[in-house]
């Protein structure tokens, strides 16, 4: 089931979402955990995120910025390929018609995650530290 993130889902999305960063980004993980959990606490006033739940457990969360950015979507290792992912951004998608992820060169499972579900390539920008950021936007739905 699907519901708006609540203030008491705050400490079990930080505990899975620092285990997965620290499994896709073991060198630099520190840096970025400085200060997330106030900016995700941000963000549950600004009703843009949403929590997946199963028998009572926030097992997964997409989140969004004021700029409509998705800057996490993230779904427990014990849930992931079962559809969490995709119901997550279809709620997003759902209620905000103009939302985008930035995403690096080497994030290519989450390239053909978001490209399964209608976002579409619209901008590369040679950042910082030679990598490639890809934007994809929600594409219009008929």
């Amino acid at each position: 089931m699907i519901k708006p993130f609540l203030t008491r889902d705050i400490s079990l999305v930080m505990q899975f979402w620092i285990a997965t960063q620290e499994e896709r980004y073991p060198k630099s993980v520190r840096t970025v955990l400085d200060g997330y959990e106030t900016v995700m606490k941000h963000y549950l006033e600004d009703d843009a995120l949403f929590c997946y739940e199963i028998e009572g457990q926030c097992v997964g969360y997409v989140a969004l910025t004021p700029q409509m950015e998705i800057i996490g979507l993230y779904v427990q290792k014990s849930h992931r390929y079962s559809g969490i992912g995709s119901a997550l951004v279809e709620a997003m998608t759902s209620k905000f018609t103009q939302v985008y992820v930035t995403l690096a060169e080497q994030d290519t499972g989450l390239m053909r995650f978001f490209a399964s579900n209608s976002f579409a390539l619209v901008h590369v920008d040679h950042g910082t530290r030679n990598q490639v950021i890809l934007q994809y936007y929600q594409e219009e739905r008929h």
